[in-house]
């Protein structure tokens, strides 16, 4: 067995020490290579198992590399080295299925210790068949038939990206309002009462996790305490394994804890993850009967760099399931005079309009020749009318479809506000919806803030 390490650094001293690291360690089971430039070619031919990288020195360059590695190679270990990037570019790579972030240290023992255990454990797997490295994917999960129906997503994409399912359940002493709807013991029986929950949570999780692991999927489970949703994106953020998320939205939990709705919300607007948001049917009891079908990925874009950083996890999910992919532009439509007098969007012309559309039409179909690979296939849409509302009815017309977006922000000719866009199909739309938090650049270079 070979395991080939691909080493990019500017730096040839600290690339070097790194690899004779490698080699006294693993000897002839790995291969180390060393290359001073973000190159694809250049890392290409060395057929890489792991790639270890501080993309800083790099910028975008860097960015791009780790972007068609994550798409022409899944299969490949990826080691981000964090040292002078900036929080934006941190943020980028959040939105990356990179395997693993370490943090550069003064000194350069700590870091050669964390990149020996993970070849250690990459060159284990490996020598198993198994994977590379382990991702996961979050779901959280309040007891509710309703939280559950996450699932049904999560495990169709844990089957394709070979994803660790992390169920996790968050409990907290009720506040005042939940209270009414939620009988509280004695404030002497706290203590008795948390490691009751605690225990019936831990039983909950349990319990699933038998029913999946029987169906051949990877399993963890956790147990926090806290506001749901402040729970949850301090966990995804501190678990650098953690790909995605996958909640749940709308309607009330079944025990009364969460209003799902709410916190789906509120996790969208703080989480550095990205997010799968699946629209909850009250109606629906079982979860995992039929699996979700997923023929048709639709990314609203706007004109924007931001809108367009939906786009790789977009391409990414197509491909991997086979489906088409739908760059959908909505130009301005009839003039609501409410939204005109509050400043949100302009009051538009005849001539304007038919512009915005003429404009619209060739950015999309620019964009979609831009995208053509043998594994993916493409078309693009460009309607009229208000953006969350068009979204929606072309996703509801659609086969088996999913929105990607990126969210924050606001953007180019069609004036779509990416925040509320985001927030209104989340409230309203019965398709499930991807979101990817756009980082924002600077508009002279193209460079991370």
């Amino acid at each position: 067995m070979n395991f080939s390490i691909v080493i990019i650094d500017p730096d040839q001293g600290s690339a070097q020490t790194t690899a004779a690291r490698f080699q006294r360690r693993w000897g002839q089971n790995v291969q180390v290579n060393i290359v001073d430039q973000a190159d694809w070619a250049s890392v290409q031919a060395h057929r890489p198992n792991l790639v270890v990288i501080d993309p800083a020195p790099y910028r975008l360059h860097g960015l791009r590399l780790l972007e068609q590695l994550c798409e022409e190679q899944p299969s490949t270990a990826i080691a981000v080295v964090a040292s002078g990037s900036s929080p934006s570019m941190r943020q980028r790579l959040r939105n990356l299925p990179i395997t693993s972030y370490l943090e550069k240290p003064s000194s350069l023992a700590p870091l050669l210790g964390e990149l020996d255990h993970l070849v250690e454990s990459n060159v284990a797997l490996q020598s198993k068949g198994g994977l590379i490295m382990e991702r996961q994917m979050l779901i959280p999960l309040d007891g509710s038939r309703l939280a559950e129906q996450a699932l049904d997503y999560a495990v169709v994409l844990a089957r394709r990206n070979s994803s660790v399912l992390h169920l996790i359940r968050v409990i907290g002493f009720p506040t005042l309002v939940t209270a009414y709807a939620w009988p509280v013991p004695n404030a002497v029986d706290t203590r008795q009462w948390l490691d009751d929950e605690r225990q019936a949570a831990q039983t909950y999780l349990d319990e699933l996790k038998a029913r999946y692991e029987q169906q051949g999927l990877a399993i963890h489970t956790s147990v926090l305490e806290g506001d749901p949703a402040q729970a949850i994106v301090q966990f995804a953020t501190d678990q650098t394994n953690v790909r995605e998320i996958v909640l749940a939205s709308h309607g009330r939990s079944g025990l009364g804890r969460w209003v799902l709705g709410s916190v789906a919300e509120k996790v969208v607007q703080a989480t550095p993850v990205p997010i799968l948001v699946i629209h909850g049917d009250e109606n629906k009891v079982e979860t995992f009967k039929i699996p979700p079908e997923l023929r048709t990925i639709i990314v609203p874009l706007d004109g924007s760099d931001l809108a367009e950083q939906a786009l790789p996890l977009a391409s990414q999910l197509a491909e991997a399931h086979q489906a088409e992919l739908v760059l959908l532009s909505v130009t301005p439509g009839l003039d609501e005079p409410g939204l005109v007098e509050a400043g949100i969007v302009p009051m538009w012309s005849a001539g304007e309009k038919s512009q915005a559309r003429e404009q619209a039409q060739k950015y999309v179909q620019q964009l979609e020749q831009s995208l053509q690979t043998p594994r993916l296939r493409t078309r693009h849409l460009v309607v009229s009318g208000i953006p969350a509302e068009m979204i929606n009815e072309v996703a509801n017309e659609a086969v088996a479809s999913m929105i990607v977006m990126a969210t924050h922000g606001r953007s180019g000719f069609s004036r779509m506000w990416m925040g509320s866009v985001a927030t209104k199909l989340i409230r309203s739309s019965q398709r499930p919806i991807f979101l990817v938090r756009a980082v924002e650049q600077t508009a002279e270079r193209g460079q991370p803030l």
